[in-house]
């Protein structure tokens, strides 16, 4: 099954890292970002602070680049 690339509506400020409707935190709450290329397409994976891991699928390689 396949998954849809979309365009996230996403807000990067020096404060904070908006990507809806996945996560909006402070940047004080995250350790790392990592890339991962899946078989439906590429992944943002978001660690946290609390050791919790968000993951932002079918990102498409406009939003990458930003």
């Amino acid at each position: 099954m396949g998954y849809e690339q979309r365009e996230v509506s996403m807000k990067v400020t020096d404060k904070i890292l908006s990507l809806p409707p996945y996560i909006s935190t402070a940047w004080k709450n995250i350790v790392s970002l990592q890339m991962e290329n899946r078989p439906f397409g590429h992944v943002l994976i978001i660690e946290l602070t609390t050791g919790n891991k968000v993951e932002v699928p079918n990102l498409d390689g406009r939003t990458i680049e930003k």
